[in-house]
């Protein structure tokens, strides 16, 4: 569980990391712009500085967007309620179940199982824990956005 919230932190650290580059971007487009408009700046010194700040700008859009993406596939961290009714349902089933009965309940449980020098590292998924956006990007592309 430990290791969800740090995720999340991680994916909050640099979505707050991105924001602030977007938003230094965006000054700096606007000041080359400014000075293009004033007549301080030719159109030959500000074109390729502004087509590389365009395509920075792109750039951590783009990954915002893949951080919004992997952090809603992320599962949501369960109370300590449900996360004790959970282990004790699956204490009781690993105990009295029948071998079906268990094996298709780890198969259902266990997410993936990593080896790492003879050490083996099983990573669990819990029925039912689904993440809420706490960051959701507009919906945008190709077609128009509907309403809610």
């Amino acid at each position: 569980m430990d290791r969800l919230s740090s995720t999340s932190s991680e994916f909050e650290d640099e979505l707050d990391r991105i924001e602030t580059e977007i938003k230094k971007t965006e000054w700096a487009i606007d000041r080359y712009l400014a000075a293009f408009e004033d007549g301080s700046m030719a159109p030959s010194q500000c074109g390729p500085r502004l087509e590389q700040l365009s395509g920075r700008l792109r750039q951590l859009k783009t990954r915002r967007v893949e951080i919004n993406d992997l952090e809603a596939e992320q599962p949501e961290v369960p109370d300590k309620e449900r996360s004790t009714m959970l282990h004790g349902q699956l204490a009781a089933a690993l105990r009295d179940g029948e071998t079906a009965t268990v094996k298709a309940l780890l198969k259902e449980l266990i997410a993936s199982i990593d080896v790492y020098e003879g050490l083996v590292q099983p990573s669990f998924r819990l029925p039912g824990a689904v993440r809420t956006r706490s960051r959701s990007a507009p919906p945008t592309g190709f077609e128009p956005v509907l309403p809610p």
